[in-house]
């Protein structure tokens, strides 16, 4: 009998139960990244390729995560479809095909051509390395897509009045009498302080701490809670994380907030994007940002 060989040169993507399978399953380090860099959009042998990894070792390694139940190929629905060629079009907007009109004998057939509106370039995802074992990392490589500005600085000294103004008057000289001897005035104007103008209050941040805690705990906790921080944060565009100075997730600061408005936006659609679950920070300020 005769055994068919899986094709390696089509997309796979981790499957939908994939954190409740991946905790009783033991992979070496090089065989997690492959797993993990499994997008939907890439074929499976680019990956491999990409990490030295010769054909007959991806197809069975394919094999293997297939039986496993780890992965599955990809496939998109329709609204996936046309997010990825040209945007997703509104409730309504797919309206029933119409029936075609009735042709005329003596008429040319006539070729109607649907040109799609211009797909936007992706950027490739960050590649990202990390082992499992005793030394868990994640490190978010170099790659800004954006001209990065230093920031600026400033300070607003007081005015103080500490100025004196002197000047003096004279009597007009004549050809016969002696000039009266000149007059001095001096006096120090006190100028009223001015108002020192409040300090813009900044909006409130996100708490990146508690994002990561509920990533955890939605995912179950322990390994599985890890991958799934790791999963949420390789659809985060490097670019933001490292204009925030986030360069790993292994040691966080307890107290780093995120304050801009497009990392916050971009997190929190990785949360919903991954886990399928809203994330709702505190303050009013961020219920747009999602």
């Amino acid at each position: 009998m005769r055994v068919k060989t899986l094709k390696i040169d089509k997309a796979h993507q981790l499957a939908p139960d994939f954190h409740a399978r991946a905790a009783s399953i033991r992979l070496s380090a090089g065989e997690w990244k492959i797993v993990l860099a499994l997008d939907g959009e890439k074929t499976f042998r680019s990956i491999c390729t990409a990490r030295e990894l010769d054909e007959p070792s991806a197809t069975r390694l394919l094999q293997r995560l297939r039986r496993l139940g780890l992965v599955v190929e990809s496939q998109l629905s329709l609204a996936e479809y046309l997010s990825q060629n040209g945007g997703i079009p509104s409730p309504g907007s797919l309206a029933p095909f119409a029936p075609a009109a009735p042709v005329v004998a003596a008429a040319a057939p006539v070729v109607v051509a649907t040109i799609p509106a211009p797909v936007a370039p992706k950027i490739a995802p960050e590649i990202v390395t990390l082992s499992i074992g005793e030394t868990t990392e994640i490190v978010i490589g170099s790659r800004p897509p954006f001209p990065q500005v230093a920031p600026i600085e400033f300070s607003m000294g007081s005015v103080t009045s500490t100025h004196a103004v002197e000047f003096s008057l004279g009597s007009a000289t004549t050809g016969t009498p002696p000039p009266e001897p000149a007059v001095e005035v001096s006096f120090s104007p006190d100028f009223p302080e001015e108002a020192s103008e409040p300090a813009e209050e900044r909006p409130p941040g996100l708490h990146l701490k508690s994002v990561i805690n509920f990533i955890v705990q939605h995912a179950g906790g322990g390994t599985v809670g890890q991958l799934a921080v790791y999963r949420v944060f390789l659809r985060v565009p490097a670019a933001l994380l490292q204009a925030a100075n986030i360069r790993s997730l292994k040691m966080v600061d307890e107290s780093l907030t995120l304050h801009s408005p497009e990392l916050i936006a971009a997190v929190l659609r990785a949360v919903r994007e991954t886990l399928h679950v809203e994330y709702e920070p505190a303050g009013a300020a961020l219920a747009n940002l999602a």
